[in-house]
């Protein structure tokens, strides 16, 4: 609104349409600080959906596993004896070694270390899950009392989801 002063004394005033650059900012930072706000919470919501997907993924090999044992009188020490089950590759960690699977040939124990995307761990044993902690080859072996890299003891399997395929290359693997 412009106010103007006639000559005869009196105010005239005028209106202009339109906003002006302060309010217009205004609503551009508003705008930023919602789309913000939704990209955090969706992201939130797609590492859960991952993590609950992982969870049954395990769940599912749990149930394999145990099944094998029952197959085999052990768990799976081999690529030959490995069951198959599905993995939800999209769920997964895609850096390399995001899941491993590691036995203790002596004592028929077994460990599988899994990373999901949102980098939430979890190792099962066949006692019990652990949710939320750190996945490697050490991490993985501790779980049921073995030491990552001695041979003799336990075999290891390695899933790269970039490949899609199981490894047993490394130079120190025994499988008994």
């Amino acid at each position: 609104m412009i106010n103007k002063k006639t000559e005869s004394g009196t105010y005239t005033f005028t209106v202009k349409d339109g906003f002006t650059v302060v309010e217009l900012l205004i609503v551009i930072v508003v705008i930023g600080i919602l789309a913000a706000i939704t990209i955090v919470a969706f992201n939130g919501i797609h590492n859960r959906a991952n993590d609950t997907t992982v969870s049954t993924d395990i769940s599912n090999a749990r149930k394999k596993l145990e099944l094998t044992k029952i197959d085999l009188g052990h768990y799976p020490r081999s690529f030959a004896e490995f069951p198959s089950f599905k993995i939800t590759r999209s769920a997964y960690d895609t850096k390399l070694n995001n899941i491993y699977y590691i036995t203790d040939t002596v004592n028929d124990l077994y460990a599988l270390g899994v990373r999901s995307k949102s980098g939430k761990g979890f190792i099962l044993t066949n006692t019990n899950l652990q949710e939320g902690v750190a996945v490697n080859g050490a991490t993985t072996a501790t779980a049921i009392g073995v030491t990552w890299g001695v041979p003799g003891t336990y075999s290891v399997q390695r899933f790269d989801t970039a490949t899609t395929s199981w490894h047993a290359t490394w130079p120190w693997v025994q499988v008994n």
